[in-house]
């Protein structure tokens, strides 16, 4: 810049943070000390994740960075005139994306070297000069969805001297809310029953923080304990020696039903719970591209036996504390089940400015002033700005000889653009007809009403420029993704595993996946015990069959979609989004069963339930949301909130009273005793 000019960048917050989900506001201030040649004054906002590992054999660091969020708007264009010579002070106001995570760094700890950080800054642009300016972001609060989770009861055969059997221990755990904030209490449920002549010497409750990294091949995890409970105490914990109860007995099917039914009765009681509060230095709960961020709870019976002590493993969301529910709101009471899922319908707040109309949309403007348009960036613009080559697949030739290979996930033809991600719109902007008779009795049965839906419908999209190779290229971009070459992103949860771990005489524990070896699971024990087993890998090809009114771009749209859910940060927000779009509401009804799993099946399990009920919800007002259609998603669903998903799923299946088996048949025991209340409630209806 020399002595020519400088540029400043202000913001109205200062070095405070900036809240995700509310608008950034500031000034680039442009002090030109004499005329300047026309050159558009630019400014970007960029979130990026970036991650170092140190090997340890060779000392070598490795570094690599993917961007989570991107736009840029024009402040200055002077055309061909010559910017005058002063002070031009242009204020800019960017609508923060309700999905992005905190700004984050994870120095060393110890003498393990690794660390991570998430950052967000601001970079102005006037021709080949620019400065840039860190800023920090505080993430939004969690909604205020109660959202359940109780695991399925395990059963452990405990041994003496490693082979004399002792009987069988059985234990299981609930909490009442999944999602919780930093400085409130996780309500905790724990019931057990010892068949066994080995007494419990106590039972451990810990938080953990697990920590996991990524870069270019590597991977580095860290794990804390965040707080620890030595010895609980509850009345449904059945400690002292019991019945000497071997699987090989006769009955002992019949003994284990009656014994899940007594721990199923004690886990909804109010004397099975006890509260643990999460603490301020939580860090939230994250699943990016590079690095994860997972919470869970983990419950251990110690005992005296010859074996691994059983252990229960919960996972929860932490972040900061969502606002109070409101008093009409419904609430949770004693008889509530425990799978109940009490959902707000909103997604984060709006901006109080109710003149502020500065939310990031494709194609439209960050601008609280009509100067401040944001737009997207294009391949070339991308390549200049971060000195990296994104990656867009060609369009395969052959696609055209095959148009029945629809979600082939390894040959998405279409990657979405990448771009910030704007608060989406609250769900009753999506209802743009009637809904069917059923839908009124959903409505009831949830308890929401949609007459407050805002009378200004959304901004609408701004299509992506078509190269005249299919019609289906034609379709909306969501903003609600990673930016990601192949994305990475684990679809599940997981907890820290040896294998993972790149930190040498660090005991590591087993994943719940790999609980194996020395301890006897039930369904091991006793065939009968889990009688559905989920798919272990989503199909990612489907058959020729299509809906009769779908046109030639709907392979190209849900390929689209699938390839979105891959890298996206909020799952939820992209279907929320998604079906914003005239075309892909009219591509939900007609999807089928399959096509539905394998959409859930790319979801984090986090926003399974509520993605789910928000595809069977657009579904039904085409009355076409039917019980096989319930089935396959449940196939896809985390085995934490399999029930959960059967409550929220069950009012919007049109052949409920005519198909209701096909849904049953995709449940286990456990999981059909404790969902029987919803199936009884619904069918006399």
């Amino acid at each position: 810049m020399g002595n020519k000019y400088s540029i400043t960048i202000t913001l109205d917050n200062g070095d405070r943070p900036a809240v995700a989900g509310k608008t950034l506001k500031g000034n680039v201030i442009l002090k030109a000390n004499r005329r300047l040649h026309p050159n558009n004054l630019v400014l970007y906002l960029i979130g990026k994740e970036n991650t170092i590992i140190t090997k340890a054999t060779k000392g070598t660091r490795i570094r690599d960075y993917k961007v989570i969020a991107r736009a840029m708007t024009t402040l200055l264009d002077p055309g061909k005139e010559n910017i005058s010579k002063g002070i031009h002070t242009i204020p800019f106001s960017f609508m923060l994306p309700a999905s992005l995570p905190s700004s984050e760094q994870f120095p060393k700890v110890d003498s393990r070297s690794f660390n991570g950080k998430i950052e967000y800054r601001l970079r102005a642009q006037l021709g080949d000069s620019f400065v840039e300016r860190l800023f920090t972001v505080e993430s939004a609060p969690l909604p205020s969805d109660i959202v359940p989770c109780m695991l399925k009861p395990q059963t452990y055969e405990l041994k003496r001297l490693g082979f004399l059997n002792t009987g069988c221990l059985s234990i299981a755990a609930s909490l009442e809310n999944s999602r919780v904030g930093r400085g409130q209490p996780l309500g905790i449920s724990l019931a057990s029953r010892n068949d066994t002549s080995n007494k419990i010497v106590r039972v451990q409750l810990k938080l953990v923080e697990l920590i996991e990294y990524r870069s270019r091949g590597e991977e580095a995890t860290s794990k804390q304990d965040l707080e620890k409970l030595k010895d609980i105490d509850l009345p449904s914990l059945e400690k002292q020696k019991g019945e000497n109860l071997k699987f090989s007995k006769d009955g002992f099917a019949e003994k284990m039903e009656t014994t899940y039914r007594s721990i199923y009765t004690d886990l909804v009681s109010s004397k099975s719970q006890i509260d643990l509060i999460v603490p301020s230095e939580a860090r939230d709960s994250y699943n990016g591209n590079l690095m994860t961020i997972s919470h869970y709870v983990k419950v251990t019976f110690v005992t005296k036996a010859m074996i691994d002590n059983p252990t229960l493993k919960i996972p929860i969301v932490v972040g900061n504390a969502p606002p109070k529910r409101a008093k009409e709101r419904r609430q949770r009471t004693p008889g509530t089940p425990v799978s109940t899922i009490l959902v707000d319908e909103e997604i984060p707040e709006m901006p109080d400015d109710p003149c502020d109309e500065s939310t990031i949309t494709v194609g439209t403007g960050a601008s609280g002033l009509p100067f401040a348009d944001a737009i997207f960036l294009d391949e070339a613009q991308t390549t200049s700005l971060l000195d990296t080559v994104p990656i867009y697949p060609p369009m395969l030739a052959e696609e055209k000889d095959h148009p029945d290979r629809l979600l082939d996930l390894k040959k998405a033809s279409y990657p979405p653009r990448v771009a910030p991600s704007p608060t989406a719109p609250d769900e009753a902007m999506l209802k743009d007809h009637k809904p069917t008779k059923f839908g009124s009795h959903i409505r009831d049965f949830d308890g929401l009403s949609t007459s407050h839906a805002p009378k200004t419908p959304p901004r609408p999209p701004k299509p992506a420029k078509s190269n005249g190779k299919s019609s289906g290229e034609n379709i909306y971009h969501s903003p609600y993704r990673m930016y990601t070459a192949q994305p990475q992103r684990p679809m599940l949860y997981t907890f820290e595993d040896s294998d993972a771990s790149t930190f040498q005489g660090k005991e590591d524990e087993p994943s719940p996946a790999r609980f194996a070896s020395k301890r006897r699971p039930l369904a091991d024990i006793h065939p009968n015990a889990n009688a559905k087993v989920n798919d272990p890998e989503p199909q990612t090809r489907l058959t020729k069959k299509t809906h009769p009114s779908r046109d030639a771009g709907s392979r190209h749209r849900l390929n689209r979609l699938i390839h979105e859910l891959r890298g996206s940060i909020h799952d939820y927000e992209v279907i929320v989004t998604y079906a914003s779009h005239p075309e892909y509401r009219q591509l939900f009804p007609t999807l089928t069963a399959l096509e539905l799993g394998i959409i859930m099946s790319h979801v984090n399990m986090n926003h399974q339930v509520k993605v789910a009920r928000l595809m069977a919800r657009q579904m039904s007002y085409d009355q076409a949301f039917t019980c096989a259609h319930c089935a396959e998603v449940i196939k896809r669903t985390s085995e934490f909130f399999r029930a959960n998903m059967v409550e929220a799923l069950l009012p919007f299946c049109e052949d409920l009273t005519t198909n209701r088996k096909l849904v049953q048949n995709s449940l286990s025991e456990w999981e059909l005793m404790i969902t029987d209340r919803l199936f009884d409630g619904l069918y006399e209806c």
